[in-house]
């Protein structure tokens, strides 16, 4: 059975056995395609595997948090708000009186609240507090350093406005001009004292600032008065010299009578000019919904007419007979026509009393544009008249016109400083203080419920930290992943671990059936090699592993009795020659083997232990030899290879570890493949990785790995379908005894029992 030449090792599969059948994690489950990441599988199985690692780090994390929340000195949190009222601006800078908000956007808002934040409140504060010895010594308590004799430490002392200025906090609350005052304290009336200082020094300190500020406007009002008076008395001198210049012209007797003539008419053109332009509103909206042929009842002033309103609604009432008889009777019902009848009457009606509406808001517009221009030519009559008058006066008009001007500034500005005055004598704070400070009666912090619940987030993630770490940084091999992605061989089979069995027991673990799920494992494992065209026509199976004790010869035994149980006719061959371990596990009491037959002094019929099982014959080791590979080297171990290929149907090789020796590569080429067992948790990746790239190079196709001895609850996740309590339940169920086809079937010839080398030749010639 020559094997094609070897590909390229760097190739990630092996000789083209790359996931062998194209089995994934499931390996009874056929995957196309092998995962190239780590499955949920993966990572329950590492949970599972490290779950009192996470116990102990997530118990460390939440003993710490419970250590730290009782030994932690309980602080009380007290709270006071603040709302901050809404005045107008001053008059120095608008000349308006106070009617409107001060604080007009949410910037000026946090500007207060940032001034509360300030040092300039908290040093405030440690005044007030300072002013009553008690509370700053007992503020100061709990902070006070103490020197090696126990007492307060005098050389570096703590002042309070840091300590202040860090345990407040300050919540201005958003949609509303309410700012919220914290203080944490371990005092609960010193926290509340604390935090009342606080709204009592920025409610004085906003008061001061409005106060400043009206006394400077105050001042600044009394300048320009002052500045003021001193205009309107320069003015009054001009205008008594100007009056005693042109007594002769008569400017007192005619000047009032035009004045108030004049006034008179400018007052009516004033008038009919507001009527103007109200009718010319009116008339230019009517316009401009006849051109977008929008209905003229959306205007008010047509829809809010008697007439039109009345029409209005007996139109809507139609409407609504004209629906109830719609859904009573059909369009050509007398009633109903009656009812159109009356209901276009009404629209008619309507119609026409819009357009009488409209008509007269026409009327109104032309009428009102006369009277207009008719006031307009009487002001510009009086004018004409009044400008005769004013022709040698012009200069005393205005000098009038600037005096009482110059009169009413005057009088305005002693009432703006009067007004000011009386705000500044009754003025209060805008800060109002509606939710003071009191003592609470239970502790801020520590708190135990919000402690254990970020030391339960904070342990378990610890503890997950943990887990994955140690399980990144360990490099052994134990889970499908790593085998089918760091040693690129297909995973065949897991094999669970089984306890309280000695090795005679656990070596005939299929015949006596000691453990269910190990027995269903071996027939899976037999499963997958048959359903393969490259393993199920092997004849020849060679197991080898990376390191001694990883199981092999275990699954070498139990995979022989699987074999010859499925009615096979297996031989099981014992070529670990430096450590033999099939005869003493099965307890075969033996003297001769594969060293007696190879060295010529005893032939095949007396070294091979016939009738071990139902189709299970044994050939042992015969003992040890520290030179295998002049065994396997000799002449004579080929005739024997080629001699029980003629009489087994399987022939199960258990040969030694390739990383501490390399007798199982002298094997290879007699062998039709490889099976490469993996001790759970056991060998390292790179190891592992490294053996099997020896067997690769030997060119004989590698079937796939066995995980061996895989602790139960993590092979449960691969095997769930055997392992669950359910399947377990199939096992122990009541019915008739189970009967291997071995034990039906004995077709197959069993090999000469006299046969020696020169039989052996004449038979493969």
């Amino acid at each position: 059975m020559d094997s094609e030449p070897p590909e390229d090792s760097s190739n990630s599969s092996y000789r083209g056995y790359r996931y062998y059948g194209g089995y994934g994690y499931n390996y009874g489950g056929y995957d196309a395609e092998p995962q190239e990441h780590r499955s949920l599988k993966d990572y329950i199985i590492i949970f599972r595997e490290r779950f009192w690692l996470f116990l102990f780090c997530f118990a460390i994390i939440i003993t710490g948090v419970l250590l730290y929340t009782l030994k932690k000195p309980k602080e009380y949190k007290s709270v006071a708000e603040l709302r901050m009222e809404r005045f107008g601006n001053t008059p120095i800078d608008t000349g308006n009186e106070k009617n409107q908000d001060n604080i007009g956007s949410h910037e000026d808002f946090n500007t207060w609240a940032n001034i509360l934040k300030s040092p300039t409140i908290t040093s405030m504060v440690e005044t007030r507090l300072k002013a009553s010895e008690v509370d700053y010594n007992n503020f100061m308590e709990p902070y006070q350093k103490m020197d090696k004799n126990g007492g307060r430490d005098e050389e570096d002392p703590i002042v309070a406005g840091p300590i202040l200025h860090e345990k407040r906090r300050i919540i201005p609350k958003r949609l509303s001009l309410v700012i919220q005052i914290e203080y944490i304290h371990p005092n609960p009336e010193i926290a509340a004292t604390v935090v009342n200082h606080f709204a009592q020094s920025f409610r004085e300190y906003q008061l001061d600032q409005s106060l400043k500020k009206g006394i400077s406007d105050i001042s600044k009002l009394g300048t320009e008065i002052q500045e003021k008076e001193k205009d309107v008395l320069v003015l009054e001198a001009k205008a008594v010299n100007y009056k005693t210049q042109f007594t002769s012209l008569g400017l007192d007797s005619e000047e009032n009578i035009f004045l108030r003539e004049l006034t008179v008419l400018r007052e009516h053109l004033i008038k009919k000019d507001d009527v103007r332009k109200a009718v010319e509103s009116r008339w230019q909206q009517l316009l401009a919904y006849e051109a977008e042929g929008r209905s003229l009842l959306d205007l008010g002033f047509i829809s809010n007419t008697t007439h039109v309103a009345t029409l209005v609604a007996r139109n809507s009432l139609k409407k609504e007979e004209l629906g109830l008889l719609a859904a009573r009777y059909r369009s050509k019902h007398p009633k109903m026509l009656q009812a159109l009848q009356a209901q276009a009457l009404v629209k008619k009606e309507l119609d026409n009393a819009i357009l009488m509406a409209r008509n007269k808001a026409e009327a109104e517009h032309l009428l009102a544009t006369v009277h207009y221009k008719e006031a307009q030519r009487d002001v510009a009559i009086k004018e004409q008249e009044y400008l005769a008058l004013e022709k040698n006066r012009e200069e005393y008009g205005g000098l009038t016109r600037k005096l009482e001007q110059a009169r009413k500034s005057l009088e305005h500005l002693r009432m703006l400083k009067f007004k000011e005055d009386v705000r500044t004598d009754t003025k209060n704070s805008s800060v109002n203080i509606y939710v003071d400070g009191v003592a609470p009666t239970k502790h801020f912090t520590p708190s135990l419920t919000l402690n254990l619940a970020f030391g339960t987030i904070g342990g378990a993630g610890f503890g997950l930290f943990m887990v994955f770490f140690t399980a990144f940084i360990d490099n052994r091999v134990k889970s499908p992943f790593d085998i089918e992605q760091v040693i690129k061989l297909p995973l065949v089979g897991v094999i669970p671990q089984i306890r309280k069995l000695d090795s005679f027991k656990k070596a005939r673990i299929i015949e006596s059936a000691k453990d269910n799920h190990v027995k269903e494992a071996f027939r899976s494992i037999f499963s997958t090699l048959g359903v393969n065209d490259a393993s199920k026509d092997a004849q020849v199976i060679l197991n080898t592993s990376t390191i001694p004790g990883e199981g092999k010869s275990f699954v070498s035994t139990n995979l022989a009795f699987t074999y010859a149980e499925s009615g096979n006719r297996v031989l099981l061959l014992d070529c670990d020659l430096r450590l033999p371990n099939i005869a003493k596990s099965l307890q075969l009491e033996l003297t001769t083997g594969l060293l007696d037959y190879v060295q010529g002094t005893a032939t095949l019929e007396e070294v091979i232990v016939p009738g071990v099982f139902t189709n299970l014959d044994i050939l042992p080791a015969g003992g040890r030899s520290r030179t295998p590979m002049t065994i396997f080297n000799n002449e004579y171990f080929p005739f024997l290879m080629n001699e029980i290929r003629q009489y087994y149907d399987k022939i199960i090789i258990d040969s030694p570890p390739l990383a501490a020796v390399s007798d199982a590569l002298n094997i290879v080429p007699f062998v039709d493949g490889i099976l490469f067992v993996v001790k759970y948790n056991t060998v390292k990746r790179n190891t592992a990785s490294l053996t099997v790239r020896k067997l690769a190079e030997a060119g004989k196709p590698i079937f796939g790995v066995i995980l061996n001895n895989m602790a139960s609850k993590s092979a449960e996740y691969y095997y769930s379908e055997y392992y669950t309590g359910q399947y377990k339940k199939y096992y122990t169920s009541q019915g008739a005894p189970e009967v291997s086809l071995g034990e039906t079937s004995n077709s197959h010839p069993k090999p000469a029992r006299k046969m020696n080398l020169e039989q052996g030749s004449e038979a493969q010639a």
